[in-house]
This record gives C-alpha cells, sequence and structure tokens, in this order.
C-alpha cells in the first residue's frame, strides 16, 4: 500500500519542511518509476536500471549502492529503505560514508591494507601489493602514503568521468 510522502517521513521520524518534503517526493516518484514489477521493492535489476539511467554504470558502485540501501539483507530494497538512504542525504554524505566504511582503523585514512581490503570486497582480482602500492601513489596527492577523504572524492570524480 503506497503511502503519501508526509506519512514516510513521519514513519522514518525525518523532520518535515518544505524541501524534504519536495526531496520525498522525488525519491517516490524515481522509486515508482524503476519499480518495474510493482512489488513495492526494488531489486538488484531494478536498482542497477535506475543508477545507469543515472549515469551510474559501473557495477561495482551498483553492488555497494544496494548493499548500502538494503538495510534489513534481504535482498531487495523497500520504499522505506529507499528513502531512508536518500532523503536528507547529500552525495557527499553518501561518499563520505562509503570512505568511512573503508576506513577500518576509523583514523581518517585508507592504508595499503584497507585499500587491498576494498579492492577485494568490489571484486578486483589482482590486489596485488604492488598495485595497491601504485594505485595509493598516482592519487596520493600529499605523498604521506595513504588516500584521505579529499583524495578519495577525487579518484570517485575522475571515475564518474
Amino acid at each position: 500500500m503506497a503511502h503519501s510522502a508526509e506519512e514516510y517521513l513521519s514513519k522514518l521520524e525525518i523532520p518535515v519542511d518544505e524541501a524534504t518534503l519536495l526531496e520525498c517526493k522525488n525519491a517516490l516518484e524515481v522509486f515508482a518509476k524503476y519499480d518495474e514489477d510493482l512489488s513495492d521493492t526494488l531489486n538488484k535489476e531494478e536498482m542497477e536500471k535506475m543508477l545507469r539511467d543515472h549515469g551510474r554504470a559501473d557495477p561495482k558502485l551498483v553492488k555497494k549502492y544496494f548493499e548500502y540501501c538494503d538495510l534489513d539483507e534481504d535482498g531487495n530494497v523497500s520504499r522505506e529503505e529507499f528513502l531512508k538512504a536518500t532523503v536528507g542525504i547529500t552525495m557527499s554524505d553518501c561518499w563520505r560514508r562509503v570512505f568511512n566504511e573503508f576506513d577500518k582503523d576509523k583514523n581518517g585514512f585508507i592504508d595499503e591494507v584497507e585499500l587491498c581490503e576494498v579492492f577485494k570486497s568490489i571484486g578486483i582480482s589482482d590486489a596485488s601489493q604492488t598495485n595497491i602500492r601504485s594505485f595509493i601513489e598516482k592519487h596520493d596527492l600529499d605523498n604521506d602514503g595513504r588516500i584521505d577523504y579529499e583524495e578519495f572524492l577525487e579518484i570517485i570524480t575522475k571515475a564518474a568521468k
């Protein structure tokens, strides 16, 4: 049963203001457009189509975004999960969360060990120490041997182009 944007925001305990309400309505429209099987959830294929249509076709990013949205890990993203993951959250917030997930020791940097785990988690098979070091050298703008959040954003920005 579909609810109004106001009902979803209330259910999710998100404060209702005009901007958030508009954002929620837009998110619900996007959700409805891509819920092709009318199951009131987005499966992986529907989520992939949505992200591809919005310029985010990288399968590894699609997988990570799906996992991020699928809060109950049932293999589908419900309307509530979709709204929790998208309403009131900027792209910067999303990338900060991804960075924090990769930064296992929470020191504000992604080091060689953490980057190796990231590569393996997104299916990069050649995560050798040599390739990890090469990647860091290429993207480590301040030459401290690790990736900070600003460098991470630079990597994401370049990958999106």
